[in-house]
C-alpha cells in the first residue's frame, strides 16, 4: 500500500511540474511566444550577467591588489617577465585538455550556434573562463569582452539544454547570453542587442528583438548595481564644427580602414601556425608581448587605462604612433597564436589612437575648421571596431551610447563605412572572427534557407495522427486500425530499416481487395504492408527540440524521406511523438502562410 502511494505522488508530482514546461515547450516550438521568450530574456540576461561578473571579480580583486597602478607600474624586468611565463603556463595548461575543449571566445559562439545547432559544450566554458583569467593577469594583450561573450552565451546555451527547450529559441536565448556579455562589457545595452544580432545570429529578427533588448537591460542594470553607473570611459559631447570636416573624416576613416587591413592580415599570417603545439604557438605569444611590453608598457593588459588617456588628449603625437603599431602587432600576433582573449577591446585602443593622431594632425593643419581631437577618437574607434568585426551598426551605436549623444552619428557613420569598405571591400579581410573559423576549416551557415530553417521546430511541423504497426497484419485488424484514421503508418521489420507508409495507399488497397475477393476469405487474409502498393519511406529519428535545419541535414545525411520524432523519456520530460517528411519541410520554406500548424 505504502509503495502504490509513492508511486501516485510521484506521478502527481511529475505531472505537476511537467505541465507549465511542456506548455512553454510547445509554445516556443511554434515559435509564438513572444511573452515566454521574454520573461526568458530577462531570466537569460540575469544569469548570463551574474556569470560576466564572477569572470570580472575573478581578474579585479587580484589586479587591485598586486597590480594597483597597472602593468606600467611594474620593473622593466617583470614586464618581460610575466607575459613570457604566462603563455607558457597557458599553453602547457591547454596542452593537458582535449583539442576540442579548446575552442573559446566569440568565433567558438559564432560556429556552434550558427553550424552546430546552439549546444555550447560546458565544458570549453570552464577552459575560457580559466585561460582568460590567466591570459588577463598575465598581461596578455587582448580584451575581456571575448571571454564575457563565450560565457555568457555558454550558460544560457546550458539552461536551454537544462530545460529541454526547442532549439530554435535556444538560438534567441544564446543571442541574450551575448547581448548580455557586451552590455555587461562595455555599459552599452543597445550596441549589446545590435552586436547579438549582427555578429552572431547574423540575422536581425522581429521575434529577437525583445527578448535580447530585456537581457541587455537586465545586464546592465546589474552591472552598474554592482560596478555603479558611470560609464566606462569620460567622454565629452562632441560634434562637428564645420561641414568641410566630412572629408577628413572619410580620410580619417580610410586611414581605419588600412590599419584594420594591416591588423586581419598579421592575424591570418600567425593563423597558418595553428597547426604548431599549442604550448609553442602560446608561449611565443607571451614572448612576444613580454619583448614589446618591456619598453613599451601600454601594450600590456587590457588598456582601458591608455584608452582612458587617449581621450583626455594626454598622449603626445610620437608616442601615440608607437602605440598604434605597438597594440596592433601585440594583439594581432597574440589573437592569430590563439591567446583566448577577444579583440574588441584592443580595436578600440587602436581606433582611438589612429583618431588621435588624424585629430592632431588636423588641429595643427586647419585649427579653425578642425574639431576637438578628442571627437577624432571617438571616431576612430568606432571605424576600426566596425572593419575589424565588419559590424558597422555595432561599431556606431557604440560610440552613439559612449557619447550619449546624435550628434556623433552622421560623422560617425561616413567613417565607419569608409574603414569598412577599405578593409572588407578594398583589401577583401574577412572579420577577425569568421578568419579564425575558416582557418580551423569552418564557414558559418547564414545563406537565407539556413536561417529560415533554424527559426522553426520539428515539435511544431511533426505530423501527430500515425500509428505504429505490424509488418504483417489481417484483414480486420486493418480494418480496426483504419477507423481512426492515421495519417500515417510506421512499419518497423525486425532488423530492417524503419519505413513510413501513406495511410491512404493502404486504404485504396483494402478497397480493392474487398471488391475483388468474398469478405469471408478476406477476414483472417494476412497482408504485408511493405508488399502493398504505394510509396514506402525510408525513416530516422530525431529529438523534438531538433530545428528544421538539422531534421533536413538529417533526412540528407541519412538518405531518408521522413524523420520519427521522438526522443528518450526523461525525468521531468515526455517528449512529443510526430512524423516530418521532406515536403513538409519544403512547404515550410516555400509557402510561409501555412508556417503556423494549429
Amino acid at each position: 500500500m505504502a509503495k502504490h502511494r509513492k508511486r501516485w505522488i510521484g506521478a502527481y508530482i511529475y505531472r505537476t511540474l511537467n505541465r507549465p514546461l511542456g506548455y512553454t515547450r510547445k509554445r516556443l516550438a511554434a515559435n509564438d511566444a513572444l511573452l515566454i521568450i521574454s520573461i526568458l530574456g530577462v531570466l537569460a540576461g540575469a544569469l548570463a550577467a551574474g556569470f560576466i561578473l564572477l569572470f570580472r571579480w575573478t581578474i579585479d580583486a587580484p589586479m587591485n591588489n598586486w597590480l594597483p597602478g597597472d602593468f606600467e607600474a611594474l620593473p622593466a624586468l617583470w614586464r618581460f617577465a610575466l607575459p613570457t611565463a604566462g603563455g607558457l603556463l597557458l599553453g602547457l595548461a591547454l596542452l593537458a585538455v582535449k583539442s576540442s575543449s579548446r575552442s573559446v571566445g566569440l568565433s567558438h559562439v559564432i560556429h556552434v550556434t550558427n553550424n552546430l545547432h546552439g549546444e555550447l559544450p560546458a565544458r570549453n566554458a570552464i577552459v575560457q573562463f580559466v585561460a582568460g583569467s590567466i591570459a588577463i593577469l598575465s598581461g596578455q594583450a587582448g580584451g575581456r569582452e571575448g571571454p564575457a561573450v563565450h560565457l555568457g552565451a555558454a550558460i544560457t546555451s546550458w539552461a536551454s539544454r537544462t530545460l529541454h527547450l526547442p532549439r530554435n529559441s535556444s538560438r534567441i536565448l544564446i543571442s541574450c547570453g551575448t547581448a548580455a556579455a557586451i552590455a555587461a562589457s562595455f555599459n552599452t545595452p543597445i550596441a549589446g542587442v545590435i552586436f547579438a544580432m549582427e555578429v552572431v545570429m547574423l540575422e536581425f529578427t522581429i521575434a529577437g528583438f525583445t527578448p535580447v533588448i530585456l537581457a541587455a537591460i537586465t545586464a546592465t542594470l546589474m552591472t552598474r548595481a554592482s560596478f555603479g553607473a558611470e560609464p566606462m570611459f569620460a567622454v565629452e559631447v562632441l560634434q562637428m564644427t564645420s561641414f568641410y570636416e566630412v572629408f577628413f573624416i572619410a580620410m580619417l576613416g580610410l586611414c581605419c580602414g588600412l590599419v584594420s587591413a594591416a591588423f586581419l592580415s598579421v592575424q591570418r599570417l600567425c593563423l597558418r601556425l595553428s597547426h604548431i603545439n599549442i604550448a609553442l604557438r602560446l608561449t611565443l605569444a607571451g614572448l612576444v608581448t613580454g619583448a614589446v611590453g618591456y619598453y613599451l608598457p601600454e601594450v600590456l593588459g587590457l588598456g582601458y587605462d591608455t584608452l582612458a588617456e587617449i581621450l583626455r588628449n594626454n598622449i603626445a603625437f610620437s608616442a601615440l604612433a608607437v602605440i598604434v603599431a605597438g597594440k596592433l602587432a601585440v594583439t594581432a600576433i597574440s589573437c592569430g597564436l590563439g591567446m583566448p582573449l577577444g579583440f574588441i577591446g584592443p580595436a578600440l585602443i587602436i581606433g582611438a589612437g589612429m583618431g588621435g593622431l588624424l585629430g592632431l594632425l588636423g588641429n595643427q593643419w586647419q585649427p579653425e575648421l578642425a574639431s576637438e581631437t578628442g571627437f577624432y577618437v571617438l571616431l576612430g574607434m568606432g571605424a576600426l571596431v566596425g572593419a575589424v568585426l565588419n559590424a558597422p551598426l555595432t561599431a556606431l551605436l557604440t560610440i552613439v551610447e559612449l557619447t550619449n549623444s546624435a550628434h556623433i552619428m552622421l560623422p560617425g557613420m561616413l567613417a565607419i563605412i569608409t574603414a569598412t569598405l577599405t578593409s572588407n571591400g578594398v583589401f577583401k579581410q574577412n572579420a577577425a572572427q569568421h578568419a579564425i573559423l575558416l582557418s580551423q576549416g569552418f564557414r558559418v551557415q547564414s545563406d537565407p534557407l539556413s536561417l529560415a530553417l533554424q527559426r522553426a521546430s520539428v515539435a511544431n511541423l511533426m505530423e501527430r495522427s500515425f500509428r505504429r504497426v505490424a509488418l504483417s497484419m489481417t484483414f480486420q485488424q486493418i480494418q480496426r486500425l483504419l477507423e481512426n484514421r492515421p495519417r500515417w503508418l510506421l512499419v518497423a521489420p525486425p532488423e530492417k530499416t524503419k519505413r513510413l507508409i501513406d495511410s491512404t495507399d493502404l486504404i485504396l488497397h483494402i478497397e480493392e481487395l474487398s471488391a475483388d475477393q468474398d469478405p469471408e476469405d478476406l477476414q483472417n487474409l494476412e497482408i504485408n504492408l511493405l508488399e502493398i502498393p504505394g510509396k514506402k519511406r525510408r525513416l530516422a529519428e530525431i529529438q523534438p527540440q531538433a530545428t528544421l535545419r538539422e531534421a533536413w541535414e538529417l533526412m540528407n545525411n541519412e538518405d531518408a524521406e521522413a524523420l520519427y520524432v521522438s526522443g528518450p523519456a526523461l525525468a521531468l520530460y515526455l517528449p512529443p511523438s510526430g512524423i516530418i517528411t521532406r515536403e513538409d519541410i519544403e512547404n515550410y520554406y516555400r509557402n510561409p502562410l501555412r508556417r503556423r500548424k494549429s
